[in-house]
């Protein structure tokens, strides 16, 4: 395991996120279940305390994923989600590099859905870290 145990996001900050995404296109903002907010934002944490997973990118991912399957916020899961898992790379030193290609939208709903698997979408991600 590594010596240092990642910044995680917390439950307010990942709120935060949820409310910003919905006022940018004027949806309001409401969270439908607490309980399933914070047991999303915990997963990634579970995952390196209990699993060992130390890939910053598959926890980052695992956290957007697990955001988005719990449906905590009334509207834009799919929004919060995804910059949730930017956040959560920017708090531990990384960036998406090429996070406007269109592809790693559709990808992310395909995981959602079951489609794809999560290694298809970190094999597509371009994760870098911030100097």
């Amino acid at each position: 395991m590594t010596l240092n145990e990642p910044r995680w996001i917390t439950v307010a900050e990942a709120e935060d996120v949820a409310r910003a995404v919905v006022e940018e296109t004027g949806e309001p903002f409401l969270i439908r279940d607490g309980g399933l907010l914070e047991s999303a934002v915990m997963a990634a944490r579970n995952r390196w305390h209990c699993e060992g997973e130390e890939d910053l990118a598959e926890l980052g991912l695992g956290t957007a994923v697990a955001i988005e399957r719990n449906h905590p916020f009334e509207q834009g899961n799919k929004r919060a989600a995804w910059f949730s898992m930017l956040a959560f790379f920017a708090c531990n030193g990384l960036a998406l590099h090429n996070e406007d290609d269109p592809s790693l939208a559709d990808l992310f709903v395909e995981v959602i859905t079951g489609a794809k698997s999560p290694e298809d979408l970190l094999a597509a991600m371009t994760v870098v870290a911030l100097d």
